[in-house]
């Protein structure tokens, strides 16, 4: 399964479709539509929607769930880092959600990366944009429910970091994709490009996080 998002760049919405295959990727069946995000607006508040989401699939109960994160802008308000999920293999998902409130305050979220790991157990890293989308840190979150609830989001990077100012790198900060996957033990293994204390480019780092109480 693969999930996309259509629409104009600099429009009012985006929609965001899956692709299932049942036969080992050969042929894949209709698109079929997940849910609708606002795109970038002129009076979008801190956060990007253009960022990229999180996908993933892990046990829940005695099957598979398949768990999407994105951002979805909002009128002079912060980006929300939205989830949906779908227990019959992407046919059908529940009614896309905010899963953290904003952090700090006034922050907007930006790409996400989800996992599960084998106790099912989600983890969910995220940018974190300052108003002006030129300031972010990375944060964490998990869920040991299936996505009913959420931690406390905890700051994983140990400073902020600022665009830099190089022809090199022009990309905006919170498009990145952000890496992540589960170790043996359980444990979350999260890199993410870094660009802090005004460093003139960016520059990948990483961070190991386990997850107590499952």
């Amino acid at each position: 399964m693969l999930a996309d998002g259509g629409g104009n760049y600099a429009g009012s919405l985006k929609d965001i479709y899956c692709l299932r295959s049942t036969d080992g990727a050969v042929t894949f069946g209709a698109p079929i539509k997940i849910a609708s995000k606002n795109s970038i607006g002129n009076d979008a508040g801190a956060g990007d929607a253009s960022c990229l989401g999180g996908f993933a699939v892990g046990k829940w109960g005695k099957g598979q769930r398949v768990y999407l994160t994105y951002s979805q802008s909002r009128p002079k308000q912060p980006a929300e880092l939205m989830l949906t999920t779908s227990d019959d293999g992407g046919l059908k998902w529940t009614a896309p959600r905010s899963i953290v409130p904003s952090t700090p305050s006034g922050w907007g979220a930006g790409s996400s990366s989800l996992m599960v790991n084998s106790d099912g157990v989600i983890g969910v890293q995220y940018y974190s944009l300052k108003q002006g989308n030129n300031e972010f840190d990375i944060y964490f979150t998990a869920s040991v429910d299936g996505g009913t609830t959420f931690s406390t989001p905890v700051r994983i990077s140990t400073a902020t970091s600022t665009e830099p100012k190089t022809p090199r790198q022009p990309r905006t900060p919170g498009q990145d994709q952000v890496y992540s996957d589960t170790a043996p033990d359980g444990s979350f293994r999260l890199v993410w490009p870094d660009a802090r204390s005004n460093a003139p480019a960016y520059t990948l780092y990483y961070r190991m996080v386990k997850v107590q109480g499952k």
